[in-house]
């Protein structure tokens, strides 16, 4: 009865995990409470205490500590139970410490860092093109459409609660994950833990700017058409790097960027045989609608081709929404600026045009 009893109270604590709501509590304290004894029953007896007065250094270890917990604590029951299906009266204590350290584990799952807080409610201004005040905090709070209301006054209160914490020295903050989570996929990243994540990344404020979605253009080899192609640059969550994804007519392309002095450099993959290098001019701007840049690679006939590509910032359409188009140089549904831009074939495409074996045959 006692290990039907834990077990159920383990699942209903990892439901209840789920759906922790944004309840803050005035203690922000990152370490255990004194005299917390989680110590867990083996074949010699009881052992000495696993987790005691552990400070808050790495809430992911946490988590995986925490896990590895419940793991043993159902093991455990299941080799102490006694003849009767039942367990001895010592283990009562050990229930009692199972109840205090879940309670305090929900403490844990509030706790995140206080830069980053910080720095997401800075990511969803710079997004929305709002400042951080009263009237920004409102924009913002309609801009986001989602389960979980953001109000203006919770984006309001947590930029000024974190702003004291850093100036009070405080590492980490208390607040509601579902929230934290809400903001975070509004950014196109999976959830905050992802966002935090690229916050350790040291990703700069110009390379911050060039993520979402944005549209590829380039003439094609013979200056027909203008490839209209979807793209995408993110970050991966395991590990943490800054990703490219462009969606051909046939296959993907996907690879690392980073940032090479004035510009944003990459080396796309297509794990079937194809391969593509880019390279963008980046400015001082962190409202980036456009990026000029070249690529080279292999036509689809298998010879050397490189050429101008522009990126244009979609704001509407998801990157599962995008879709590639092979265009005519004169589809008014071009902006007339990119159509002037790949007029002249010549200096849009470069490829190499006769094969010689010699150099007094070169031309």
């Amino acid at each position: 009865m006692c290990l039907g009893w834990i077990k159920s109270v383990l699942i209903q604590w990892g439901e209840f995990r789920t759906r922790i709501n944004s309840e803050t509590s005035r203690r922000s304290k990152t370490t255990l409470p004194n005299g917390l004894n989680l110590s867990c029953p083996d074949q010699q007896g009881y052992a000495q205490p696993r987790y005691h007065d552990t400070k808050l250094n790495n809430i992911q270890n946490i988590s995986r500590r925490v896990h590895d917990f419940k793991s043993r604590v159902v093991s455990s029951c299941e080799r102490f139970r006694d003849e009767k299906g039942g367990f001895r009266n010592e283990n009562e204590a050990f229930r009692k410490n199972i109840l205090r350290f879940i309670k305090y584990d929900v403490l844990l799952q509030m706790m995140f860092k206080t830069i980053h807080v910080k720095a997401l409610i800075e990511a969803l201004a710079q997004k929305t093109g709002q400042p951080m005040d009263h009237a920004g905090f409102g924009q913002m709070s309609e801009s986001i459409d989602g389960k979980i209301n953001i109000s203006q006054k919770y984006l309001g209160d947590v930029y000024r609660e974190v702003n004291k914490k850093i100036a009070n020295g405080t590492f980490n903050t208390r607040n509601s994950r579902p929230h934290l989570n809400a903001i975070a996929q509004f950014l196109d990243y999976k959830h905050f833990d992802h966002f935090s994540a690229t916050q350790d990344f040291n990703l700069s404020p110009v390379m911050h700017a060039c993520l979402g979605n944005w549209w590829s253009y380039a003439l094609s080899n013979n200056g027909q058409y203008i490839y209209q192609a979807p793209v995408k640059i993110y970050m991966s969550e395991s590990p943490v790097d800054l990703l490219m994804e462009l969606k051909g007519s046939e296959r993907s392309f996907k690879g690392s960027l980073r940032e090479d002095g004035t510009c944003l450099s990459g080396f796309l993959d297509s794990s079937k045989g194809k391969k593509l290098g880019l390279v963008f001019r980046l400015s001082n701007s962190l409202k980036i609608e456009l990026l000029q840049g070249v690529f080279c690679g292999m036509s689809s006939a298998g010879e050397p081709i490189a050429g101008k590509e522009l990126l244009v910032r979609e704001k509407e359409l998801t990157f599962r929404e995008m879709k590639w188009a092979k265009l005519k140089p004169n589809d008014e549904s071009l902006h007339e600026n990119i159509r002037r831009h790949f007029s002249i074939k010549e200096s849009s495409v470069i490829k190499v045009q006769n094969i010689v074996l010699n150099i007094e045959d070169l031309v």
